[in-house]
């Protein structure tokens, strides 16, 4: 495997440092943006008002909005920043290789693995809905987390839950397990349904 353009390696102890705490960061954001996309999806009303308790921090907001799309927002991004760890993009609404990362960008290359193509990606996931959702979600993130644009993108909860899931299976597979790791657990247990 050559490496790209500018690529610097990662120490042993940057990569532990990325698999134990930035990486599990954005996937705890995927399982954010699943368990907001379900209740979302669920139809219950996020304009109204809310109170969101962390630790001894209380914030009455006039509407759960000031969460969830902070939440959905976080999700977006964050199956942006994991697809091109990956080495993946979205480009005209289709699932594409990208090698051209900036050179600062992790990728699987910085543990010493190949990087995903995206047949490999659609392959694994088995599932169009989940790579539709792969794609909207990187599309959504583009358009609208990462740049004020004045193209429309609607993502609906139910895409971005299967964005977020596709997302977190290609991690938990081409990255962890292929490391012989353990992927990062869930911080949370949902409420029952």
């Amino acid at each position: 495997m050559a490496a790209r353009s500018g690529f610097t390696p990662l120490t042993p102890e940057r990569q532990e440092e990325f698999l134990s705490r930035h990486i599990p960061y954005r996937l705890h954001a995927l399982d954010l943006g699943v368990m907001v996309s379900d209740y979302r999806f669920r139809r219950i009303d996020s304009s109204q008002p809310t109170a969101i308790q962390i630790g001894p921090l209380s914030i009455k907001a006039v509407s759960g909005r000031l969460f969830t799309n902070a939440a959905v927002e976080h999700a977006m991004m964050s199956c942006r920043a994991m697809m091109e760890c990956l080495g993946l993009k979205e480009t005209h609404l289709k699932l594409a290789d990208d090698r051209g990362q900036h050179p600062n960008t992790v990728t699987l290359e910085h543990f010493g693995l190949s990087p995903l193509t995206a047949d490999e990606a659609i392959a694994y996931l088995n599932d169009p809905r989940q790579v539709d959702g792969l794609i909207q979600t990187f599309h959504s993130a583009t358009l609208a987390g990462a740049h004020l644009t004045m193209v429309q993108a609607d993502l609906s909860p139910e895409l971005l839950a299967a964005g977020c899931r596709g997302t977190r299976a290609l991690v938990n597979h081409f990255l962890y397990a292929e490391l012989g790791r353990p992927a990062p657990g869930m911080q949370w247990v949902e409420p029952p349904a």
